[in-house]
């Protein structure tokens, strides 16, 4: 690992969690744009990546969840984390732009959200 490399991941692991879960957020809406751009030049090998890249993500966020604190809204991200992975292995599997493009935009509702929360917050 290079010194800059370990001074951003320093640096990340110093953010807030909120702060952290909006990076997150911004980085899948990437990956998203990315295997949808991809997707529509047919460019398949870097769509795959882009889209392993988003699930991984999505991944991360799931796993992240916890049902002890959000009681409420835990269970309804678990469900639309899970259906945005779906969308997305049904987009890597059919080369389909369809599925990132609902995945990306249910992201971003999400994201919004979370935008708000954490302003509130601040």
């Amino acid at each position: 690992m290079t010194l800059v490399s370990t001074y951003q991941q320093d640096k990340f692991l110093s953010m807030p969690k909120e702060q952290i879960l909006l990076q997150l957020y911004d980085g899948l809406l990437r990956r998203l744009q990315d295997a949808e751009t991809l997707l529509s030049q047919g460019d398949q090998k870097q769509a795959s990546q882009a889209i392993g890249k988003s699930l991984a993500i999505v991944n991360a966020l799931r796993e992240a969840l916890d049902f002890n604190v959000g009681a409420e809204a835990a269970p309804l991200l678990d469900q639309l984390y899970g259906t945005v992975s779906h969308w997305l292995l049904q987009a890597n599997l059919e080369q389909n732009t369809a599925h990132v493009t609902s995945s990306r935009q249910v992201v971003s509702l999400l994201k919004e959200g979370w935008d708000g929360a954490v302003a509130q917050v601040a």
